[in-house]
């Protein structure tokens, strides 16, 4: 899946990571995301597999996945099936895997799936990371992030798993930023191996 960094200039700012955060665990836990949608329903349109439980596929017109795995419909432009003129159709009956995705995670991880950013619904936000905590907690959600959508973790799912912060992996990313503080040549080393590896270039900034 190709992704996309987000960048500052063009996006509204949702809150701090660590106030973000707190928020998109608290829907978590309470089986529902808050997600100020503000009339976006690009994830309506972009996640090609929404998996259902067998309750869900019972009362839901759903397809067949690759895995066996019940998912639902999707209109002939690729849509979801119950995406209205004025949004969800089914929103008080939408699909747990709909009530819980969390689009805000992408804002964390301070990047966004290719097709979700070329959507002309998404409204793109970020999250400001002017401590260190913010700083790490992001840095901790973007390498989780990154290395679910490696292993081949649906974009459905990726987002709430990455949401589960890993102590260690919180401790290598405090460590690595405070190495990155001391050491900010060793940024820019990464940023331009990562520009050779695109067959990009680097500007300095």
């Amino acid at each position: 899946m190709k992704m996309v960094v987000l960048s500052a200039d063009e996006l509204r700012v949702w809150g701090s990571a660590t106030t973000v955060y707190r928020k998109v665990m608290k829907g978590f836990k309470n089986g529902e995301a808050e997600v100020p949608c503000d009339g976006c329903r690009a994830c309506c349109k972009t996640l090609k597999e929404v998996m259902l439980t067998e309750e869900e596929a019972q009362r839901l017109s759903h397809t067949i996945s690759q895995k066996g795995q019940p998912i639902i419909a999707r209109q002939e432009n690729g849509v979801c099936l119950y995406l209205a003129e004025n949004g969800c159709g089914i929103y008080t009956n939408r699909p747990r895997v709909c009530r819980m995705y969390d689009c805000r995670v992408y804002a964390l991880a301070s990047m966004i799936p290719q097709t979700l950013r070329e959507d002309p619904d998404y409204r793109p936000a970020r999250v400001s990371v002017n401590s260190f905590e913010d700083r790490v907690l992001a840095m901790t959600i973007g390498i989780q992030y990154l290395q679910l959508i490696d292993q081949g973790v649906d974009d459905s799912e990726a987002p709430l798993l990455a949401l589960k912060v890993d102590e260690d992996n919180l401790c290598k990313a405090a460590k690595l930023m405070v190495e990155l503080q001391n050491h900010p040549e060793i940024l820019k080393k990464t940023i331009q191996e990562c520009a050779d590896e695109l067959g990009g270039t680097t500007n300095g900034r």
